[in-house]
């Protein structure tokens, strides 16, 4: 994003689409994330380069934007794709970067959507259907999530002390 390497979009969509698949095939899976965030990204280059001038403002929000959309499909997540924007790309908060980031992530999430419903067929989720219908709680079992809360809570104030603790001894 930051402009020091150049990205020859078609070649890098041509290989984001492709590689990981070969290495898929290979039994070396990638994961999701991150084939998505460059296909997210090329695709937010091509778009400028192809549309609009070759402002290099310009270039930066929409690869910032196909970024925030792809990592946002691949987790199933809208604040998340808003999130890594703010959070990982660019590092900083603006409402530039919140606006563009809402945009695609709302134009991804409704894409992925109706390319589920329409093209794939799908009416859930594609790996685990039973996710997809809420678990309903009585009330005498209000004591879970209670518990599941509290243990989270302790469990992020002991990583929040040991990372105090190796932040301080990295220093030393």
């Amino acid at each position: 994003m930051r402009g020091i390497t150049p990205i020859k979009w078609l070649r890098n969509l041509v290989g984001a689409l492709f590689l990981p698949l070969i290495s898929f095939c290979f039994g070396i899976p990638l994961g999701t994330e991150g084939p998505s965030v460059l296909i997210g990204t090329t695709v937010g280059k091509g778009s400028v380069s192809m549309l609009a001038t070759k402002h290099k403002a310009w270039s930066k929000y929409s690869m910032t934007g196909g970024a925030s959309a792809g990592f946002s499909v691949a987790t199933g997540s809208p604040i998340s794709g808003i999130m890594f924007a703010i959070e990982d790309v660019h590092g900083r908060i603006s409402p530039m970067i919140v606006m563009v980031a809402t945009i695609s992530v709302f134009f991804s999430r409704i894409t992925s959507e109706l390319l589920d419903k329409i093209a794939f067929l799908q009416t859930d989720i594609m790996l685990f259907p039973s996710l997809s219908k809420p678990i309903a709680l009585e009330i005498k079992d209000i004591w879970i999530p209670l518990a599941v809360g509290i243990i989270v809570g302790i469990m992020a104030v002991l990583f929040l002390n040991y990372y105090r603790v190796i932040y301080t001894l990295f220093n030393k």
